[in-house]
């Protein structure tokens, strides 16, 4: 589900920012729905993409930050459609005191401020799975499964997914082939066991080893909110190519 933690979700890590060396607190308004949640996302996105870049028309290709809000929703609840249909069934309960907290997580922001893949479980945990472990799930992120457990490769045909269950901190896993807790901030790391995302600087092997999702020449390099949000290609909110 590391998807679900976006906060410069529509645009790669790119290209230089601009403006906006304060902090900045976006009012998303309440959060009692998905749908307001996946709303409320989209205004962050837009404010950060106008004001951390220094052509945020162009990056985003909306005339101005009201009309990305609503490009960006638009966007957001192509994302998230699998999942509201899933709340809708009965698969996925959502709880909205924990989306909340996950909005709150990222209402402020810096654009000099950095980047994490894992700001807050509740991130993880607003969308309560009811399917048991052992039971059939989407694919890899699907939301579906109970806690304690993810959707993951079926032991014996990796076309199928199963909900597993987590690895415990600590255990020793394999990077792309053991499904340690993402819901706590956990990976697989370089050590070969289920730990703590790595920090800036920390040696690793692959993004999804660092906090920070990024990478570079065997460490985990610094990315800040505008080089996560400004690319220097333009974004898909008003109807551009990435």
């Amino acid at each position: 589900m590391r998807w679900m933690l976006f906060v410069g979700l529509l645009c790669g890590c790119g290209g230089g920012g601009g403006a906006g060396a304060g902090t900045s607190t976006v009012n998303t308004g309440a959060i009692q729905s998905l749908g307001d949640f996946t709303a409320a996302l989209a205004k962050i996105a837009c404010a950060e993409a106008y004001q951390c870049c220094s052509n945020p028309q162009t990056f985003t290709q909306t005339a101005n930050e009201g009309a990305c809000d609503v490009g960006a929703a638009a966007v957001f609840g192509g994302l998230f459609a699998q999942t509201a249909a899933d709340v809708a069934g009965g698969r996925i309960a959502f709880d909205a005191a924990k989306a909340s907290t996950c909005i709150d997580a990222f209402r402020s922001f810096s654009c000099a401020g950095e980047r994490r893949e894992f700001v807050d479980a509740t991130c993880y945990t607003y969308l309560v799975g009811k399917t048991p472990t052992g039971g059939a799930c989407q694919g890899i992120g699907a939301a579906t499964c109970e806690p304690g457990s993810g959707c993951w490769y079926a032991p014996t045909n990796h076309a199928r997914f199963l909900c597993t269950k987590f690895l415990a901190a600590g255990a020793a896993c394999q990077l792309g082939a053991s499904l340690c807790d993402y819901t706590a901030g956990h990976t697989c790391g370089v050590e070969g066991q289920c730990v703590p995302l790595h920090v800036d600087g920390h040696s690793c092997a692959a993004n999804a080893q660092c906090l920070s999702g990024l990478c570079q020449a065997g460490k985990c390099a610094t990315v800040t909110i505008a080089n996560a949000t400004c690319n220097t290609t333009t974004s898909p909110i008003g109807g551009g190519k990435k």
